[in-house]
């Protein structure tokens, strides 16, 4: 848990979600940031309006969603149980930590949901790095 006085109200929701299921977290510049394992990359969660909208990107990666859209895609009710599910998935390794190996060899981190999986070619040049 972390001192959350200054937290902007829609972020310590989050946050409060978050400590419920026991996930470890650090909170750095107004963003949550959730270490993944075999330190694949970092989970970044800001909220970037007034309005509260958030945002969920990899800190090194092309990863980017919403935790209203992963509540919506996964039947729960609120952005914070979508913020939540999608960090147990990930954990759990329902969903997958992958690093795609681009056509000039770099590699870029990225999440894959059940979806997207779904929609992997043979050609596709990727490694998933297992939980």
């Amino acid at each position: 848990m972390f001192l959350r006085s200054s937290m902007n109200a829609h972020l310590k929701s989050i946050a409060e979600a978050l400590d419920a299921k026991g996930c470890q977290y650090s909170v750095v510049n107004e963003e949550i940031q959730i270490p993944l394992p075999k330190e694949f990359d970092t989970l970044v969660i800001e909220i970037w309006n007034d309005a509260g909208e958030d945002s969920i990107t990899l800190l090194n990666g092309s990863f980017h969603s919403h935790g209203d859209i992963e509540a919506s895609e996964h039947g729960l009710d609120t952005r914070e149980e979508g913020i939540v599910f999608l960090v147990e998935s990930i954990f759990n390794g329902h969903f997958k930590m992958v690093r795609r190996i681009n056509k000039d060899g770099s590699k870029e981190n990225t999440i894959w949901d059940t979806f997207s999986m779904a929609l992997v070619n043979d050609e596709d040049d990727f490694e998933i790095v297992e939980t």
